[in-house]
């Protein structure tokens, strides 16, 4: 019984110290407002902006969530995230690919650069969408078709789109 707690104490100092190293403050984790899961190559967090930076492999997942990039930003106070390169982004049904991103986590809004969003029903491609609420998206030099399965038997392309 004795070692149990010693292994205890060992393995929640390892995780602590692990941490910390990683340059993640116990005070930074506990502030976000929507607990998160970070990997990286590498990573860095600025604890006078507390503004996290992970690169290589880098990815975020929180509630029901999950970014992937070469490169994210994390504005850990402001639940904002940018990320840089071939990112994969999924909420729920909804994918989104992507060559850049920045988007607002509690409110899931947001702009996609240069990318596609689809959920199984529809596919939409454009240079620049923005995530400005619930079901509405702003979009510009699109693409959008709702044959997702077929070889593009119908596509809707345009400027702009509201």
């Amino acid at each position: 019984m004795k070692h149990r707690g010693i292994a205890l104490v060992l393995c929640f100092w390892f995780i602590m110290t692990s941490i910390g190293e990683t340059g993640l403050s116990h005070q930074a984790l506990a502030a976000a407002a929507i607990p998160m899961h970070t990997s990286a190559d590498h990573s860095f967090l600025d604890r006078k902006t507390n503004i996290l930076t992970l690169t290589g492999n880098a990815m975020v997942s929180r509630d029901q969530e999950e970014l992937h990039a070469d490169e994210i930003k994390v504005w850990i106070d402001l639940d904002y995230m940018e990320a840089k390169g071939r990112i994969f982004y999924q909420l729920g049904t909804y994918v989104i690919r992507a060559d850049a991103m920045e988007i607002n986590s509690k409110e899931k809004t947001g702009v996609v650069h240069h990318g596609n969003l689809s959920n199984g029903k529809l596919a939409l491609r454009g240079d620049e969408m923005s995530l400005v609420g619930p079901n509405h998206i702003i979009v510009k030099d699109y693409e959008y078709t709702t044959c997702v399965d077929c070889p593009n038997a119908w596509t809707m392309t345009g400027g702009k789109a509201d």
